[in-house]
């Protein structure tokens, strides 16, 4: 019995020890698969894991990632705990656009500064005391949004305009302060002070002016011509009348040859096309002209007593005028008489004609002038309306044969009508001299307008009279050894001369008048020696 027993309790020790072995699922070790050769029991079942320093990839395992140096951004962390490296932004740092940016969310009106490691302000923002961005009050004044008279401050948070110092407050605007200075007013520029009306300015005074002239001291024969030199008494000098020139010992003697200036001018000014701005006045005065081809010939408003009032104040008391019709009539000023005047039709405008006048100058041979202003575009209107003149000159001089030079002047708006199919020739005959040189400026700049970009404005001969021109001077009237000589003529620009020589040579011209508000254009002078 004994050994029955024994035989029992041995076969089931060895069925207990089959069992046992059974139930070791990883021994023998299922997992083959390279790196995942890690086995593990799991409900019953063999797990197959990877290996350390591998991470699983779908069925098979590959090595895991390892951050390095330079994983990673400047502003970024590296983080590798899933196998995968992973960068993430450092604290304070925001990812936009997956770049690292500092975090400015939290401060309006900042933005990352260009290091990228803190905030800034945006433009026209400063930081306040407590690191908050605030609109920065002094970019109220910059650019400065003031009157150029004008200082910008800023009060509050607001600007302020104030005068600056010299000028004064005038409604709404700031201008040059001239109180100290009676008889002053503002000039034309808002920068200073100009004497009023027949006021001069002596040592920062503006005093009457007086004539020297008057009573008229020049009493030596044929040297009663009195020239007033300045404003105040004996500021003056004796010249000879008109016809007399000085001989060697100062005496006036007859001359069988006189110069003769002639110019053309549309050198109004202002808003109104007219000469009472004052700035084509003084110009005028200036060139000291014979005959003037005079455009946009308006003054106040144009009674007879206006107009004789600005031919007298302007040329002199014994200068005689006449003045076409329309908006903007054309002219004729002299110092000789006009004994005949009249007008032809521009066929292209209707606000001004062709004006002419018959000049008595000395000598047996009088002087025919047309004053013009032709029409803007197109071309061929300027060409149209030269070919008017020309046959009217060519028809009068037919009729008139060696009794008149001839003479045209103005504003053509253009050279087109400078030509022989405009005021050069008519049916085959010279009628103007059309031919270069021209007139320029003392910087050799023959352009006329204003901009001084285009030739607009003529005078030409005809050509009888075109080989008596000679060049153009003008003197110091306080040294006639000092001179200004133009050869073929002048285009006159205040503006490309220092206040000297504008002083010396063209009194009472100022170097602002060539540039006054809606100057139209520069004069042009010839001078002719007539019975050379």
């Amino acid at each position: 019995m004994k050994k029955i027993i024994g035989l029992l309790l041995l076969i089931l020790i060895i069925s207990c020890s089959e069992n046992n072995e059974n139930t070791d699922l990883c021994n023998p070790n299922p997992c083959t698969l390279p790196h995942k050769t890690v086995c593990s029991v799991e409900n019953d079942k063999s797990i197959c894991s990877c290996e350390e320093g591998f991470i699983p990839s779908g069925a098979v395992c590959i090595e895991a990632e390892k951050c390095a140096e330079n994983s990673c951004g400047i502003d970024e962390i590296c983080n590798d705990s899933t196998g995968k490296i992973v960068c993430e932004c450092k604290e304070n740092y925001t990812k936009i656009n997956n770049i690292c940016l500092f975090d400015c969310s939290d401060i309006l009106n900042s933005q990352v500064n260009s290091t990228n490691d803190g905030c800034e302000c945006i433009e026209d923002y400063v930081k306040d005391e407590l690191g908050n961005c605030i609109f920065d009050v002094n970019q109220l004044c910059t650019p400065n949004p003031c009157k150029s008279t004008e200082n910008c401050s800023v009060e509050g948070n607001n600007y302020v305009c104030s005068c600056k110092d010299g000028y004064v407050k005038d409604g709404e605007n700031c201008v040059f302060d001239c109180s100290d200075i009676e008889n002053s007013h503002v000039n034309s520029t808002n920068n200073g002070c100009d004497c009023d009306t027949n006021f001069h300015l002596n040592n920062g005074i503006c005093i009457q002016n007086v004539n020297p002239c008057e009573p008229n001291l020049c009493t030596e024969t044929n040297k009663t011509n009195c020239v007033a030199t300045g404003n105040e008494i004996g500021q003056y000098r004796c010249d000879c009348i008109d016809g007399y020139e000085f001989d060697a010992d100062e005496n006036c003697v007859e001359v069988t040859a006189y110069k003769l200036r002639l110019i053309a001018g549309n050198i109004s000014s202002g808003n109104n096309q007219s000469y009472d701005e004052g700035s084509g006045i003084r110009i005028f005065k200036a060139l000291k002209g014979d005959v003037i081809m005079i455009q946009e010939f308006n003054y106040g408003d144009n009674t007879s007593a206006e107009l004789r009032s600005f031919v007298t104040n302007t040329f002199g008391a014994d200068f005689s005028y006449s003045r076409g019709d329309g908006q903007i009539p054309n002219g004729i000023i002299s110092r000789y008489p006009i004994t005949q005047n009249g007008y032809w039709t521009d066929p292209n405008v209707s606000n001004r004609d062709l004006d002419w006048a018959i000049v008595d100058i000395p000598g047996s041979v009088d002087l025919f002038v047309v004053s013009v202003h032709l029409l803007t575009s197109p071309s061929s209107d300027q060409v149209t309306a030269a070919q008017v003149v020309a046959k009217k000159v060519s028809e009068h001089r037919a009729a008139n044969p060696g009794k008149y030079y001839y003479v045209v002047g103005g504003d053509f708006n253009g050279t087109s009508s400078v030509s022989s199919n405009g005021f050069g020739k008519y049916a085959g005959q010279d009628i103007f001299y059309v031919a270069d040189p021209d007139p320029v400026c003392e910087e050799g700049n023959k352009n006329t307008n204003a901009g001084r970009s285009s030739q607009y404005d003529f005078v030409l001969l005809d050509h009888n009279l075109k080989i008596f021109q000679i060049p153009v001077v003008y003197s110091n009237p306080n040294n006639e050894t000092e001179k200004k000589t133009y050869t073929n003529g002048l285009v006159f620009d205040t503006r490309v001369y220092t206040s000297t020589d504008i002083t010396k040579f063209f009194s009472p011209a100022r170097l602002e008048d060539s540039d006054a508000s809606n100057m139209q254009h520069m004069a042009i002078v010839k001078d002719v020696l007539i019975g050379q």
